[in-house]
């Protein structure tokens, strides 16, 4: 076979499918862009096979209309769904002063998920207008191409349907694991809920068999992080914890760990919730693996028969001073590379020294 070009339909589903890779990825893609655009409430429903229809909506500023050329025609928003378009960043260089800005900056999420789904409509409205706005995306990279009045509060609700019908033996790898997949996006929404404290998140199953799948995280005025781990991950949990806060070299480290004496059948199975700047991160690799692995290695020093424990809970939000992270290391922005990660080692070192 030949060397040719790729048609510009299969590199944007190779690109969609390398950033987007399931139902989980496709809401918190939608997650990050509502907290952007400095939502207070989040509202995720997913149908129980997960596939069939994903819908986020939020109560943020909502996608703000502008001039898509100098003479003042046009509206920006028709660019929604248009592969690199964001209002997150102008050039790669922002990026690197970006930190706990922004969530998003890639301008890939809901071009990705139109070509991957059999269809995406995103609604918004911003104040001052008198009705919403809602936008039916194309499916092969060129934006929005209906436009249509709709009723709609301020703030953005996008829907997708049918995800994945383009890509058939994903699709059926995410029904067969239907439930697990829920289960991950419920996990997903409380990572969030302890990285934002004050924004309430609500997930709901449509015809679920119960409610069990249901989950809400509805924080009261002035809720402390004490607080957001007993509604989200039990009070039994919280009451065996304490919180330690320590300031080095323009970073913020902001804890709540197992105290020295904790009932260790109340703090095990849980696990880790990380976060950089209130951007959930995984600690699967890199610096916020060896991170979490050096606060286990003290909770063992520190705590009788920690030894063999599996999934103690960690609580940990590092606020970083500008510039000194690269966000854009994984498709799914939930990694950083530190620019000086043996600072950052030292001062969680200390941090543990203060609370243990």
């Amino acid at each position: 076979m030949p060397i040719e070009p790729l048609s510009q339909p299969t590199i944007r589903q190779l690109g969609s499918t390398q950033a987007i890779t399931d139902p989980c990825s496709a809401i918190k893609e939608l997650i990050d862009n509502a907290l952007d655009a400095r939502a207070l409430s989040v509202f995720v429903e997913v149908s129980s096979d997960s596939l069939s229809a994903i819908l986020v909506r939020d109560n943020g500023h909502g996608v703000p209309p502008g001039n898509s050329d100098p003479g003042g025609g046009g509206d920006t928003r028709r660019l929604l769904g248009k592969p690199h378009c964001t209002n997150k960043i102008n050039k790669f260089e922002d990026l690197q002063g970006l930190g706990g800005t922004s969530l998003g900056f890639r301008g890939q999420a809901l071009a990705g998920l139109a070509a991957m789904s059999s269809g995406v409509k995103v609604v918004t409205r911003v104040e001052g207008e008198a009705v919403a706005l809602g936008c039916v995306l194309g499916r092969e990279g060129e934006g929005v191409v209906r436009e249509e009045p709709a009723s709609h509060p301020i703030g953005t609700t996008v829907r997708v349907t049918d995800f994945l019908s383009t890509v058939p033996v994903r699709q059926q790898h995410a029904k067969k694991n239907a439930p697990k997949c829920l289960n991950s996006i419920k996990i997903l929404l409380q990572k969030y809920a302890l990285s934002r404290l004050k924004v309430r998140f609500s997930l709901r199953i449509l015809k679920a068999k119960d409610d069990r799948g249901n989950w809400t995280y509805a924080p009261k005025l002035g809720s402390s992080i004490g607080d957001a781990v007993s509604r989200v991950v039990g009070k039994h949990c919280a009451s065996q914890c304490s919180s330690t806060t320590f300031q080095s070299d323009g970073y913020e480290l902001q804890s709540f760990l197992p105290k020295p004496d904790a009932d260790l059948s109340k703090v095990c199975g849980p696990g880790a919730f990380i976060s950089i700047d209130s951007r959930p991160v995984s600690h699967s690799r890199g610096a916020l693996k060896q991170i979490v692995s050096n606060i286990k290695a003290r909770m063992n020093k520190s705590i009788s028969g920690f030894t063999g424990q599996k999934d103690p809970f960690i609580y940990l939000n590092l606020v970083c001073p500008p510039s000194s992270y690269d966000v854009n290391v994984e498709p799914a922005k939930d990694d950083v590379a530190f620019t000086d990660k043996e600072t950052v080692f030292s001062a969680i070192e200390t941090l543990l020294d203060k609370h243990y």
